[in-house]
């Protein structure tokens, strides 16, 4: 089975007293193109990796496509903009040095806008390139983050030095706990195969494995995750952790090297 031909993902959530779905499109090879509906049928779409299966989602939902966000520019996240906008058009939002047409530039440092009423928040999360934006909606309790973070780890680093991933790491990670985290792919297999390999003497990732196993034989995907969960089980999150750490062999290390030797390592896998 194709990962485009995998049923899309879906969760109820609350924001504030509006009714909202949140869904994740499969597209591509593992890509996610991650979106939310509220009860009157508008919706908000995060990232085109392609257009086709993101119009019959809408079209299939009766959604009216109100706003495209975008995470980053990378070519898997972007490919399908321009032929979606051409049946579903809608006012794209993205970093202003990404130069995508007729899009409104993000405001630079960070802030917020709204969309039906609901804050979103503009974090700075780069390192995967040069400007990679995670949208964060506080009442909802979900937080779009591209290819920052994936569960059971995070992007390659492009647009280095670790320094930089590692503190929008520390971003993500000190969102509340509960938060739901929609990323760009569906790595987690082999992340948590590599976690299991690297610290084979730590369960959680065992455990973490166990359950990505079980949702590939359920032809589901492993998403979303939150925040508290891959706080306790992600090695990417988890550079200052003394087991980590130990397990390394970099008892003096600060936590951006423990983290650039992890992310090293994830590479090499």
């Amino acid at each position: 089975m194709a990962f485009s031909d995998i049923s899309p993902v879906f969760a109820l959530l609350d924001g504030s007293g509006v009714a909202l779905r949140l869904f994740g499109v499969p597209c591509l090879e593992d890509n996610l193109a991650w979106g939310l509906a509220d009860a009157e049928g508008h919706a908000l779409l995060v990232d085109v990796p392609e257009a086709a299966p993101v119009d019959r989602f809408l079209r299939a939902h009766n959604l009216k496509l109100d706003r495209v966000l975008i995470t980053h520019g990378h070519r898997d996240h972007t490919a399908g903009l321009k032929r979606l906008l051409q049946s579903h058009p809608a006012e794209v939002l993205a970093h202003s040095r990404l130069g995508l047409p007729a899009s409104t530039p993000l405001p630079n440092g960070g802030g917020s806008f709204s969309w039906r009423g609901l804050e979103i928040r503009i974090m700075d999360t780069s390192g995967h390139s040069d400007c990679d934006t995670s949208f964060y909606m506080p009442a909802a309790g979900v937080c779009f983050c591209g290819d920052t973070l994936f569960a059971g780890g995070c992007g390659r680093l492009f647009a280095g030095p670790p320094e930089r991933m590692w503190d929008s790491l520390l971003k993500l990670r000190a969102l509340p706990d509960d938060t739901l985290l929609c990323f760009g792919h569906d790595y987690a297999l082999e992340n948590y195969r590599f976690a299991t390999q690297c610290f084979p003497e730590m369960p959680v990732f065992a455990e973490g494995l166990r359950q990505v196993e079980t949702a590939g034989v359920e032809k589901r995907i492993y998403a979303p995750v939150t925040v508290g969960e891959q706080s306790r089980r992600n090695p990417m999150l988890m550079a200052d952790h003394p087991e980590i750490i130990r397990a390394l062999g970099l008892d003096t290390a600060a936590p951006e090297d423990v983290f650039a030797e992890i992310r090293s390592r994830r590479s090499g896998f």
